[in-house]
């Protein structure tokens, strides 16, 4: 039953999101807002390594300038420096007009906007359509930004694909499985067969050039130091069984709520990922290497297998051909995907901040990209003229008969072997995430919309936790100890993790002291705040 309602549940969000665009309103009788130049706005936005930077030379903020009337002036932070930057920024008020695709935590969110630093969005629903109309689709999705006090301080990104919401997995080179031994219809299924594939792949010369090099599991993990193992593993040890809306907190077999960093499940999490990393099986440079880094590996041939949300590390080069994503989760005592999110992320994306001038008008800005015409010029580009090229003119290509757009071919398999989010790049900025707008399995073309990623997803759905719940909200003051609190807990479990894969210390002989130590960091306090409104929701008994 539960697979038969997943599957149920798939093919409803994508049949419903096709309608949607016809119910979506068309008021674009406000636009432009103001005469051309008469605004500008400063913008402090997240750079990621495969995006040019923000400026009026790429083509999205050109056409958004002509349609709204709104100069913006961009300041660009790396991605691996977007937290540092984010919390300089507010904790000496050194604010621009807007926050844009910064990830604006609900914590953060939860306490400056109760001292006033950001605007309050919910004074303009009237003039922002668009926005409520989704949230109003998927209540979840409103729910996670409004605060206790009833206010909204920023918009997120939506979500409403089930193969978009599906998160990192794991994508196999099927040539090196054939050589191990496995095939397309026989992958490793369990955590014993998926170390026993690994090891076969650190054996292979595959890149044939006679020197050790080749890395069995890849990954982009500098900025959360290893976390993104977590996602393809954590299911098979029945962590995170709520959903990917908790790091610390999910649900216990007696119906309580359990810390998942210091239970059992975890620490046999530790030992299986530890040996992995100490035989050799994962990449290393983990902790820093960025996304342009694993690209450059996987299109070398040194990066057999990896985990990212899709198969654009290898689009473009001799390896896509081989793209196969895993459809289930590798079996061990549970059999979960746990990766899988709600239909929005729970940050905000567009925060307009207190010295802001003109809060009306941009709140009617950002509106525009969660229209049609907004998802479709900001994840699409500009028809037909996006990309110049003698065979086909445009990034994209818009079928009338079946309503579905595709990018050209010449995008999707750039001859000098760009990635093709990299040939996007001086058109579109969505490339990295965070966006405020709404990805729709029609509109957006991004990886996790291709034939592996959705194959990968139409398996995966099968696995999915029962119930996978919303972020929980709290009060400022709350937030805010919460976030002290998680921060401390943060920098606390990645270096027992990071010593234990290293073998620098030994993990059951320094276990029960290392759950001391979150003891001794407030878990019981911590814990009482879910507890307390886990139950007012109704999640637990």
């Amino acid at each position: 039953m539960k697979k038969i309602a997943s599957l149920v549940l798939a093919l409803m969000m994508v049949l419903s999101v096709a309608a949607f665009a016809e119910e979506l309103p068309t008021n674009y009788d406000q636009y432009p807002i103001c005469e051309p130049g008469a605004i500008t706005l400063k913008y402090t936005a997240i750079q990621t390594p495969v995006q040019n930077e923000y400026n009026s030379g790429i083509w999205i903020w050109n056409h958004l300038e002509e349609k709204t009337g709104i100069h913006i002036d961009w300041t660009n932070v790396p991605s691996d420096m977007r937290a540092e930057k984010l919390n300089l920024m507010l904790a000496a008020y050194d604010l621009p007009d807007v926050i844009y695709k910064m990830s604006v935590s609900n914590t953060q969110m939860a306490q400056y906007g109760a001292e006033g630093t950001f605007v309050d969005l919910m004074q303009y629903k009237d003039i922002m359509p668009n926005l409520w109309f989704w949230w109003d689709k998927y209540p979840t999705a409103r729910d996670c930004m409004v605060q206790t006090n009833g206010e909204v301080y920023g918009t997120n990104y939506i979500l409403t694909g089930s193969a978009i919401r599906m998160g990192s997995r794991l994508f196999f080179n099927t040539d090196v499985l054939e050589k191990t031994g496995f095939d397309g219809e026989n992958v490793p299924d369990t955590l014993d067969e998926l170390e026993a594939f690994l090891l076969a792949c650190k054996e292979l010369d595959y890149n044939e050039n006679g020197i050790a090099d080749e890395i069995p599991l890849a990954y982009s993990g500098s900025s959360d130091q290893g976390d993104g193992i977590d996602t393809i593993l954590f299911g098979s040890f029945g962590l995170r069984n709520h959903g990917s809306s908790f790091s610390y907190v999910d649900g216990a077999e007696d119906g309580s709520l359990r810390f998942i960093r210091t239970s059992d499940e975890y620490k046999e999490y530790l030992r299986y990922t530890a040996k992995l990393y100490q035989e050799g099986l994962i990449d290393t440079d983990i902790f820093t290497t960025d996304f342009a880094g694993l690209i450059a590996k996987c299109q070398e041939g040194r990066a057999l297998n990896y985990i990212f949300v899709n198969n654009s590390p290898v689009a473009g080069s001799q390896f896509e051909q081989y793209t196969l994503g895993m459809a289930k989760p590798f079996e061990g005592e549970y059999n979960l995907w746990t990766a899988y999110s709600m239909p929005a992320s729970n940050s905000g994306q567009f925060v307009i901040t207190m010295v802001n001038e003109y809060p009306e008008e941009s709140a009617k800005w950002v509106d525009y990209l969660y229209s049609e015409d907004g998802i479709l010029s900001y994840f699409l580009g500009k028809e037909a003229s996006s990309y110049e090229d003698p065979d086909h003119e445009g990034t994209w290509y818009h079928n009338p008969e079946d309503d579905s757009y595709t990018y050209t071919e010449w995008v999707l398999n750039d001859p000098n072997g760009t990635n093709f989010e990299q040939v996007l790049a001086p058109w579109v900025c969505w490339q990295g995430g965070g966006n405020p707008s709404v990805a729709t399995n029609e509109q957006f073309k991004g990886g996790e919309t291709w034939p592996a990623s959705v194959k990968s997803a139409e398996g995966l759905i099968n696995y999915v936790p029962e119930d996978v719940w919303a972020p929980f909200v709290f009060d400022s003051d709350t937030a805010s100890e919460i976030s002290r609190l998680q921060a401390d807990f943060q920098n606390y479990y990645r270096q027992y993790r990071a010593e234990v894969w290293a073998g620098t210390k030994d993990l059951d002989a320094t276990w029960d002291e290392y759950v001391a130590g979150f003891d001794a960091l407030g878990v019981e306090e911590y814990m009482g705040y879910y507890t307390a409104m886990a139950t007012e929701k109704g999640l637990i008994g």
